[in-house]
């Protein structure tokens, strides 16, 4: 079986007594493709002012936005080989607060997201990715 990287969204300020509000922003990239989250590693993890974790299954997604509260949820729709998709996610953790996008190439699929609120951020956009991670994370240093 293959081992699951996971970064650890947790973040020590809290425990310290900071409020939610000077923490950094919290953000989850869900994808099964190790190629994409090496690209999101490299060009966004080093940024300060944010946290950024990954996950590559519907289980260890909803694990990880239901025990870290991510801020952001960048969410891939094909996320095995067993038909799991991020459909299943966004129908399990409604009300957790986390603002999602979908990064879904399919036209059709994007339509279902949309109809349930949620955003789109084409996977290729590293822009768009850069534009909300600076609006959503307060960083300005992207």
């Amino acid at each position: 079986m293959e081992e699951q990287k996971t970064i650890d969204l947790h973040n020590k300020q809290n425990e310290q007594g900071s409020s939610r509000e000077d923490a950094p922003k919290k953000f989850l990239f869900i994808d099964d493709s190790e190629a994409w989250l090496s690209a999101m590693r490299r060009a966004f993890f080093n940024n300060p002012g944010v946290k950024f974790a990954e996950c590559h299954s519907v289980d260890e997604a909803i694990n990880a936005i239901n025990t870290h509260k991510p801020d952001v949820v960048f969410l891939d729709h094909n996320l095995s080989e067993y038909g799991d998709d991020g459909l299943t996610i966004v129908d399990r953790i409604a009300g957790t607060g986390a603002h999602i996008y979908s990064t879904t190439s399919d036209s059709f699929v994007a339509e279902e997201y949309k109809k349930r609120g949620i955003e789109h951020v084409r996977k290729r956009d590293f822009e768009g990715f850069k534009r909300i991670i600076s609006e959503k994370g307060g960083s300005k240093n992207i």
